[in-house]
């Protein structure tokens, strides 16, 4: 399996370069991130850890949440729920496509789906807090 041309490797912390390598492509103007699971990323049983389809998505919901806070704003993960629907062994590549579904004012509702050839693998819905600078009178 070869990594989609469109993807560049991810360097955004290291933590992901830990857990990677990780890949990001912008697509219909979304931060799609990609991953080949390797021999590092499998369970037990052989298969792709729940914990890192996890988070796969909370990169990329973060990711698409940051395309909706004003500047000088932090986010941080608030909630997460992850539905498991697939899995996948060694080779395959998953991609992790999120969505903006609400911007408020504090936070930032997106749902993300995990897949691999088109097969999903996990459903994602998370909330992701924002924290406006404080304002220095």
């Amino acid at each position: 399996m070869t990594i989609p041309a469109d993807f560049e490797q991810l360097t955004a912390s290291p933590f992901s370069e830990r857990i990677g390598p990780l890949y990001l492509s912008r697509r219909d103007d979304l931060p799609v991130v990609g991953l080949k699971v390797e021999a590092h990323h499998l369970n037990r049983a052989g298969r792709v850890h729940g914990g890192l389809l996890a988070t796969v998505a909370d990169i990329a919901v973060s990711r698409a949440a940051w395309d909706h806070v004003p500047e000088g704003a932090t986010i941080a993960t608030a909630d997460l729920h992850i539905a498991y629907l697939g899995n996948v062994n060694a080779g395959a590549w998953v991609e992790a496509w999120p969505s903006v579904d609400r911007v408020g004012r504090a936070v930032v509702h997106a749902s993300c789906l995990v897949e691999s050839d088109g097969e999903p693998l996990a459903k994602v819905l998370a909330t992701v807090a924002v924290r406006m600078p404080e304002v220095r009178r």
